[in-house]
């Protein structure tokens, strides 16, 4: 039994079994005999590792909570929860925009946030320079779908939100690799893709999306949650349009 929630959150960060290692002062060969044999590292290196990957050591080792210990592959997916999109600290998202190396995929109305305050223009500039790759999903400005979702949430602006959001992004659509479309979707959840790490925004009638929880998942072998969500993105994405 691999330890599949270590590796998740080590790929998160980019880190190899080296790498941890040396953080930790262990060798490589200790941190795979943790990832792939399941062993539990003496009490030291435990809590090491825990604050490096910022997680609780029953995280990672359920078994010294005196629980089984081989959970399952979706619940492995689910790697952290917050109860809004308000709630996610603002590093977390800094760090997943600074760490995606090959792919980022949004699926949003307008998250103004990513643009205000996360610089996204030059984190899809730096992508595509290093050969990466990004799909950007925009709510249509034009749609009655966007007009009813903000009186539904007592936010009649969100066209005109959705239409500065695309203003902001529309010159990174230039860039190589990088491709934005507008769609008329009604969204049950906003989702963003970094790398294999999906942070997925759920919606709840009446509520604005940074009033909705959001679910931190990895893309974990034999898991459903992430594939579940991104088969969504992937089906909003073939019936989007390209901005004329």
């Amino acid at each position: 039994m691999s330890n599949v929630r270590l590796r998740s959150a080590m790929n998160a960060l980019g880190l190899s079994p080296a790498r941890l290692g040396e953080m930790v002062d262990v060798d490589a060969k200790t941190v795979e005999r943790w990832i792939t044999q399941d062993r539990i590292p003496r009490p030291k290196a435990r809590a090491r590792v825990a604050a490096e990957l910022g997680k609780d050591e029953t995280y990672f080792w359920p078994v010294l909570l005196g629980t089984d210990h081989a959970v399952s592959p979706t619940t492995s997916e689910i790697t952290r929860v917050w109860p809004a999109r308000s709630a996610v600290p603002s590093d977390v998202w800094q760090r997943h925009l600074d760490n995606a190396r090959e792919h980022i995929d949004v699926l949003v109305y307008a998250a103004m946030f990513l643009t205000d305050t996360h610089r996204l223009p030059e984190t899809l500039a730096r992508l595509s320079k290093a050969g990466g790759k990004a799909r950007i999903l925009l709510g249509d400005p034009t749609s009655d779908v966007l007009v009813q979702r903000g009186l539904d949430e007592g936010m009649p602006n969100v066209p005109g939100r959705a239409a500065s959001a695309f203003e902001f992004l529309a010159a990174s659509a230039s860039l190589p690799g990088i491709e934005i479309r507008l769609h008329d979707t009604a969204l049950y959840a906003s989702l963003y893709r970094f790398d294999q790490t999906l942070l997925v925004n759920v919606h709840s009638h009446g509520l604005p999306a940074k009033d909705s929880p959001v679910l931190e998942l990895a893309d974990v072998p034999g898991g459903h949650l992430h594939s579940y969500y991104m088969g969504a993105f992937d089906r909003v994405w073939s019936s989007a349009r390209r901005p004329e």
